[in-house]
């Protein structure tokens, strides 16, 4: 069971390591994640062989073999912090060189009698007799991953916007791992003498990788908190099945003898919809609380969505609606510039407008999106983080066009430029400045636009019908 766990482990994260790659083979940030990828795989299957194999040579190559993947292992998260979020090398390539070469001596080293003298095999795991090689290891291991730490660090202390996000998820998914593998490694052996989870170890580095691998791929995230309080959700939603389970077993054992009898299938039977009606209750709350509590702790996106909607459904004043859609995208948001902007139908004159903050001295390019727009054939949102990423018309920089959008956005600090509903027969759009924290727009920031945009463009339709 444990090596088709380990194998399943494997081939999901081979699978994460060449996605990433294919998403461009080009990048630095992807070349050295999936030799990461790599490392893990040796650092895995050497562990479980150095447990589970009987024959003295094999385990003890596979001891040594955790030494020498682990060390690469550790370069590999130096070199891809290094690189990480948007493949520019800033190492000097001898910095680079001296970095490859040392992991290089070490993880050879790691191979001799140098580091792992002897083995003795016990019923289930294998015990080390080091040598003096260990130490030359440990300082190599804890130089290059506190090295790893504070270049991380550091880029988060001045990212913003996508980047700063890209790292979060990236120092999430490494806080998450570390507390698995401390539990497996650390706190159940040391503690409750527990060592046969420890095989399990490095399970936990799917965490990791899975967090690292959508922060390569993906081009629009969940807000930390957001995808904190789901996780958390379903963690609880989850101990509650799991408890409910178990306690009916344990109960019905007790009682009946086992879970197969007649006496506890009937109790089951009659305890089932009292267990749908407490888990509803629970499900209820724990969700409601999250959201209050973890999630939106300042405002409830539907609580201010419903305000909005109060204050615009009888209003038949464009302006008034302009005026509402902007100050409540400033407040929701803590923006510093939103503006509203109506075109004639052939797109070659500005109607109406209703800015904050800006200034628009190019206004005239952004008539150029809804040309843009008919382009392509679709009206997708257009966010500077993501077109500068690649992720909406890759060639943009060999389109006049978007390049003239790309280049107004700049110049105006616009993060995003958002299609009104044409379904109303509304031509135009709304530009949205940077947040005062410069995050990046999550997806259900985008949600909560789209929301906005959507009942706009009616209210300001029925407005011009009106008029």
């Amino acid at each position: 069971m444990e090596l088709i766990f380990l194998v399943l482990l494997v081939v999901l994260l081979l699978f994460l390591g060449f996605s990433a790659l294919k998403s461009d083979i080009t990048s630095k940030t992807n070349q050295y994640f999936i030799f990461l990828i790599l490392c893990i795989v040796l650092w895995i299957l050497s562990n479980y062989c150095s447990n589970r194999l009987e024959d003295y040579s094999i385990v003890l190559l596979a001891n040594r073999l955790i030494f020498f993947s682990t060390t690469f292992l550790v370069l590999g998260l130096f070199l891809f912090a290094s690189v990480f979020p948007d493949s520019e090398v800033r190492m000097k390539p001898l910095y680079r060189g001296i970095a490859i070469i040392s992991s290089i001596i070490v993880a050879v080293v790691g191979l001799t009698p140098l580091v792992v003298k002897d083995i003795s095999i016990e019923s289930s795991y294998s015990s080390i007799n080091f040598n003096y090689g260990i130490i030359l290891y440990v300082i190599h291991f804890l130089f290059f991953f506190l090295l790893f730490i504070y270049l991380l660090a550091k880029k988060y202390r001045e990212a913003t916007g996508l980047v700063k996000i890209q790292l979060q998820y990236l120092l999430l998914g490494g806080l998450f791992t570390a507390l698995g593998a401390i539990l497996t490694n650390l706190v159940l052996p040391v503690l409750f003498n527990v060592f046969y989870l420890s095989n399990y170890g490095p399970a936990f580095l799917i965490i990791f990788v899975g967090f690292t691998f959508l922060s390569i791929v993906r081009h629009r995230f969940l807000g930390i908190r957001f995808l904190l309080g789901q996780i958390l959700y379903y963690l609880l939603v989850s101990i509650f099945s799991l408890f409910s389970f178990f306690f009916l077993g344990w109960a019905v054992t007790k009682l009946f003898g086992g879970v197969f009898t007649i006496q506890s299938v009937l109790l089951s039977i009659i305890l089932a919809p009292l267990f749908v009606w407490l888990f509803q209750k629970f499900n209820q709350f724990i969700s409601l609380t999250i959201e209050k509590k973890v999630i939106y702790v300042d405002k409830h996106p539907a609580e201010v969505l419903s305000d909005f909607l109060k204050s615009i459904s009888s209003e038949l004043d464009v302006d008034k609606i302009a005026i509402y859609a902007v100050n409540v995208l400033k407040r929701y948001f803590d923006l510093e510039k939103v503006g509203i902007l109506l075109f004639d139908k052939v797109n070659t004159k500005i109607l109406y407008k209703k800015i904050s903050g800006f200034e628009l001295n190019g206004i005239r390019d952004l008539l150029q999106v809804v040309q843009y727009w008919k382009e392509l054939g679709e009206d997708p949102v257009l966010l500077l983080d993501e077109i500068k990423r690649g992720k909406i018309g890759e060639d943009w920089n060999r389109r006049d066009r978007l390049s003239r959008i790309v280049k107004c956005m700049e110049k105006e600090g616009i993060s995003a430029i958002l299609p009104l509903n044409r379904k109303v027969q509304l031509n135009g759009i709304i530009v949205v400045g940077n947040k005062k924290n410069r995050d990046s727009f999550t997806v259900d920031d985008m949600r909560f636009l789209e929301d906005v945009i959507a009942n706009v463009s009616v209210a300001m339709g029925r407005a011009i019908l009106y008029k």
